[in-house]
């Protein structure tokens, strides 16, 4: 008993979650006005808490398939005072450079614990890496890009793409048949109006393949790890959201947040997949990541989502995910 108290108290303190609540209420519904994808931007230095954007033309969809890479939990600026850290940034832009994908995304914790505008890092990672895929970088907000900033710096920061508003942090996307609506769940809640506002984007959407992503795992406890006690949605929370994709044709949830990842919860109609951080960390009990980044192939053809893993230091291929792609009638 002590044993297993003592495995728990590891994972717990391994989280470093942030215990911010709330995401306050929304004025308007944040998923009614979807960004193209298809448009290609110049992604500049920030001015005034403002990244600088600029239309560079339009990158149209070739094809039904589409594929696109996201990384989670890259942590700009963790310390490595015992040396078991390692970021692999050269490595995903040298990826990025011979891909030719129309948007990048981040699902959140770019930063550890900084500010955009005391450290330039978070905002050269934005433009770079951005840059090599149409200056499309989708960025979920997570709990660590909270920890020095808050929603309002965060909003004005995509001012200069999206306009001014609080709702920067939620957003809808669309690239072709695909729609990707990005959810904000930073401080671990959702919130009625959010969910509401999505479930009415959803019903009206015309596209017919849809991914939700979010930073914090939504759903718990399929794994023996930190995700037992403190990961994820309030059950009622992750119920609605369950009720809400099943219904509405979504086909995957991609989340980040729990840095080991690489867990599937296969629930009724739709899957959510937890990836690994795009850093590595070496642990005791190997609790964390070796770091890694992902592309998403949408296949209508063969009726499926495959989702593939490259291990951070070599570019290899180290695993396939596959999912149904479901189509919303």
């Amino acid at each position: 008993m002590r044993k297993a108290a003592f495995i728990l108290a590891v994972l717990l303190l391994a989280s470093a979650c942030s215990l911010e609540f709330g995401i306050g209420q929304l004025g308007k519904n944040p998923f009614e006005d979807p960004v193209d994808l298809s448009e290609k931007w110049e992604i500049g230095y920030p001015a005034d808490g403002v990244l600088q954007m600029e239309r560079a033309g339009n990158a149209s969809p070739s094809g039904d398939a589409i594929t696109f890479p996201f990384v989670t939990d890259v942590h700009l600026r963790r310390e490595n005072e015992h040396g078991n850290i390692t970021h692999y940034h050269e490595e995903f832009k040298a990826f990025l450079r011979n891909g030719g994908f129309p948007f990048v995304v981040c699902l959140g914790d770019l930063m550890d614990n900084g500010s955009f505008f005391q450290d330039t890092q978070a905002t050269d990672y934005i433009r770079e890496v951005g840059n090599l895929a149409n200056g499309n970088f989708i960025y979920t907000v997570g709990n660590h890009d909270l920890h020095s900033e808050s929603r309002k710096s965060f909003s004005r920061l995509w001012s200069d793409r999206y306009g001014e508003g609080e709702s920067t942090t939620m957003k809808h996307f669309v690239y072709g048949d695909l729609s990707i609506y990005m959810l904000d769940n930073a401080s671990r809640t959702f919130g009625a109006d959010q969910l509401g506002y999505l479930e009415s984007a959803l019903k009206a959407d015309t596209r017919p393949y849809r991914i939700l992503i979010a930073h914090e795992n939504v759903f718990t406890g399929g794994v023996f790890d930190q995700t037992l006690a403190i990961f994820g949605a309030h059950m009622r929370e992750a119920n609605r959201l369950a009720r809400i994709a099943a219904e509405n044709g979504v086909s995957l949830i991609l989340t980040g947040h729990h840095h080991k990842g690489d867990i599937t919860y296969q629930m009724k109609g739709f899957a959510e997949y937890n990836a690994a951080a795009a850093h590595r960390h070496d642990t005791f009990m190997d609790l964390e990541s070796r770091g890694y980044w992902y592309t998403v192939e949408i296949d209508p053809d063969a009726g499926e989502i495959r989702l593939v893993m490259y291990l951070a230091e070599t570019g290899e291929r180290v695993g396939t995910r596959s999912f149904t792609l479901n189509k919303a009638r």
